[in-house]
């Protein structure tokens, strides 16, 4: 026992306190009750009583189960003096003069921290059967376990994954808070929860053993945090609120995502906008936090776009001296990078006319942030202006998925393979060929889980409209990417050359760059399956000769990570293909494609002449 714990200590309290102190310490209830008192009446000094409630949580009198349904009264005197004790804790472990003695406090945890926890288990488990306990408000009993705990963990790192069931108690107190107190008394209780658990089994079982429970009690926290007029906490604790629940969402969605998708479901996007859209006023660093909320992977971002976070980057941009950092990301990476979907386009279409009112406010034309909103607006304005056209248009034409045919037509007209659902043919005869000798039976599983895990992250519309978008850029760049094209024939053998759309970082977020690569070319040879790459490089091979395909694949930002989506080129007129591959091999190994005007000039002429052709080309 640390000395600080000893009874003795309590002798040097003055005279009014000492005989109850001690009297409490011995065990006695009346005694303990003024104690407890005395934490309030004493403030500051009230530390000095640590010891009488040491005492009261003496493990000895914890009562058996076999104790309690026999007789449970018997033992309610120990019961009485663990509660009374713990309550007393709480009152001075929440006393504002603790922070000046956690120092001293941090010696006797190692004796205090067990008697303590080994009742709280207690009292947790035998609830319904601890007589003292049947009448008691459990959110008042569960708020003094909370503050007692909070300041041990401070003391002790690991805290809460080293206590089986801690963390499960601290989230059965955070519901009973949300569910029936005042915002007031809600912001410390989601602290221990900011920490990522193993497992989500103790937080679902703390709010009631479902995906559902844990995710209606969040989005109840964000609600409770907007701002209005009969608000019963202040703004700055609000946002304390809102800022816990965003850190505890963006943990687990990172491990858990089911939980991702039913916390979704529960619409947590549009109250988190809500929240922060209220509180705009509180602080300047409110934009900190809209980083976490998008959570960036487009179907979350078209939701908080919708919500509303165009207003609140305004509102929050024309504010002086507002932290611009979040700001610029948002408007450098995460919206420009989102603008390859077509639902999130749609959805920017009309959030753009809803903050026209707001956009020529003099504090925003001024801020730091506005050039980049700019920037980001002239993007989407483009890209919308696309997405019109890509509406209007007629059916996509498509090429049959054979080497021997490669014919086009409305992709309406062909029939996809049953098995990859990705491979399109203009007949019978040229699925079955391209089954038994040109390579999809080894290939056609790996197209469908490739398939499959696009549809999950992509829609079909999204999809086909990046492919649209891929196309669009191709024609906009085919210059310059088929001088690369006829640079890199000497570098690479023919079979290992690919074309990479960059869609996914800050700079190509407002004008895609293409690059050149060798298809198995680290990092994108993990982006595929190893099958699918070798069929697209052995169609690639097979197709060298007659110059009627390349490939091509577009990075796209999907969450904190890139994931590559391949669109074969099929050429309708192959001799020019065939003609800048004769021309490349002139071009000695080495030189890059802006030295060719210079030091080649009649290659690049003929280079120049081959790109000015019309010929047919689809993605």
């Amino acid at each position: 026992m640390h000395p600080e714990l000893r009874v003795e200590n309590l002798f040097g309290l003055p005279e009014p306190y000492r005989a109850t102190a001690i009297s409490a310490a011995q065990g006695s209830i009346p005694d303990m009750r003024k104690a407890r008192r005395l934490c309030g009446e004493l403030g500051a000094e009230g530390y000095c009583l640590v010891p009488v409630f040491y005492y009261g949580l003496d493990t000895s009198g914890i009562p058996s189960a076999a104790d309690l349904d026999v007789a449970p009264w018997s033992s309610d005197n120990s019961c009485i003096l663990a509660m009374l004790s713990l309550n007393g804790l709480a009152a001075i472990l929440g006393h504002e003069s603790m922070e000046g003695r956690m120092s001293s406090f941090s010696q006797l945890v190692p004796d205090l921290w067990p008697r303590a926890w080994n009742w709280i288990v207690f009292f947790d488990k035998y609830w319904d059967s601890v007589p003292c306990l049947i009448a008691k408000d459990p959110r008042v009993i569960y708020s003094s376990y909370c503050f007692v705990i909070r300041r041990v963990e401070e003391c002790v790192e690991g805290l809460v994954d080293q206590s089986p069931g801690l963390r499960r108690i601290l989230t059965y107190t955070w519901k009973l808070l949300i569910t029936g107190t005042p915002a007031h008394t809600q912001e410390h209780y989601l602290y221990s929860l900011a920490s990522i658990p193993d497992t989500m089994h103790e937080v679902l079982e703390g709010t009631g053993g479902t995906y559902n429970d844990l995710a209606s009690i969040i989005v109840l926290q964000m609600k409770n945090s907007i701002l209005t007029p009969s608000s019963h906490a202040s703004g700055e604790i609000l946002l304390q609120m809102a800022a816990s629940a965003i850190m505890f969402i963006t943990s687990i969605c990172f491990i858990d995502v089911t939980f991702k998708l039913v916390i979704l479901s529960h619409g947590i996007i549009k109250a988190e906008v809500a929240a922060l859209c209220s509180l705009t006023n509180v602080t300047h660093d409110s934009g900190d936090k809209i980083q976490k909320l998008c959570l960036p992977c487009y179907p979350n971002l078209r939701r908080a776009i919708k919500a509303g976070l165009l207003r609140l980057i305004i509102t929050l941009g024309q504010k002086p001296g507002a932290s611009c950092t979040p700001l610029q990301k948002l408007l450098v990476e995460i919206l420009p990078q989102s603008t390859v979907y077509h639902s999130v386009l749609s959805q920017l279409e009309r959030s753009l006319c809803e903050v026209e009112d707001i956009l020529l406010s003099p504090d925003f034309v001024s801020s730091d942030v506005y050039e980049h909103w700019s920037n980001f607006v002239n993007l989407a304005q483009s890209r919308i202006a696309f997405m019109k056209q890509y509406d209007r248009r007629s059916a996509s034409q498509n090429v049959c998925y054979s080497s021997d045919c490669w014919i086009a037509k409305p992709k309406t007209e062909f029939r996809c393979c049953s098995g990859c659902r990705e491979a399109l043919y203009c007949s019978v005869v040229c699925q079955s060929a391209d089954w038994t000798t040109g390579g999809h039976r080894h290939s056609c599983n790996s197209f469908r889980t490739a398939y499959d895990c696009a549809n999950k992250s992509m829609s079909k519309r999204d999809l086909s409209f990046l492919r649209a978008l891929v196309h669009a850029e191709y024609v906009n760049q085919r210059p310059v990417i088929l001088c690369r094209q006829t640079t890199a024939i000497p570098k690479h053998p023919p079979a290992s050359w690919m074309a990479i759309f960059h869609y996914d970082s800050p700079g190509a977020a407002h004008r895609c760059t293409v690059s050149t690569t060798p298809i198995f070319a680290s990092p994108y040879r993990n982006m595929l399956p190893l099958s699918i790459l070798e069929e697209l490089a052995t169609r690639f091979v097979s197709s060298v000769t007659q110059g009627d395909m390349e490939i091509h694949g577009a990075l796209i930002a999907q969450g904190s990570s890139s994931v590559m989506v391949i669109f074969p080129l099929r050429i309708r007129r192959p001799d020019v293909r065939i003609a800048l591959s004769r021309i490349g091999r002139n071009i000695p190994e080495g030189v890059e494609e802006t030295q060719i005007p210079v030091d080649f000039p009649d290659i690049f002429r003929r280079i120049q002449t081959q790109i000015e052709l019309a010929y047919e080309e689809v993605h």
